[in-house]
């Protein structure tokens, strides 16, 4: 089913005290709500679910973002391996106070955790019911970002950049169009 995103919802009732929900959509999600008009036709019956809207980030901010990781790591671990830029991502997080979980599970899970999350860092053992445990850190990671959330993260990396020395006419053009 169509997605749209609409400015006004109304309440109307009919005779019977039906509630009759009216969206007002323009713009180029008005053909994207006609087609979830027709589409919904040939259904008996429907799930609506309707939340704050959010805009998702950009393409071009991740690719800029990685391109300052990957600048980080060069600088910092004279590399720019996987677990080099990897490692600065994580700190990018940590410094950017990104949402992260704390887990306490078995080491065998950890392989299924690094699958589902892109950073999972270890953080401690610990004994629970006789059974040696870890304690994992786990980052939803930047995917999950809105853009004003995403412009946050990429803000902290070219601090990290200034700090670091790191200047050069790409990172220039990335803080002057980001920089508040």
């Amino acid at each position: 089913m169509p997605r749209f995103k609409c400015s006004k919802i109304s309440k109307l009732t009919d005779d019977e005290g039906n509630i009759i929900v009216s969206l007002t959509v323009s713009g180029y999600d008005r053909s994207i709500a006609e087609m979830a008009i027709r589409e919904s036709k040939t259904e008996s019956e429907l799930s609506v679910e309707i939340k704050k809207y959010r805009s998702s980030r950009s393409l071009e901010q991740n690719n800029l973002f990685w391109a300052i990781c990957t600048k980080i790591a060069l600088e910092t671990h004279g590399a720019k391996t996987r677990d080099a830029v990897e490692e600065v991502y994580c700190q990018l997080l940590e410094q950017a106070n990104a949402q992260s979980e704390f887990l306490l599970a078995l080491p065998e899970t950890e392989e299924m955790l690094r699958k589902t999350f892109r950073v999972v860092r270890e953080r401690g053992d610990r004994v629970f019911n006789g059974k040696n445990m870890k304690i994992y850190q786990y980052f939803p990671g930047s995917s999950k970002f809105d853009i004003a959330q995403m412009n946050e993260l990429i803000e902290t990396a070219l601090d990290r950049c200034a700090e670091l020395g790191i200047a050069d006419s790409e990172t220039e053009m990335i803080r002057n169009e980001y920089k508040s």
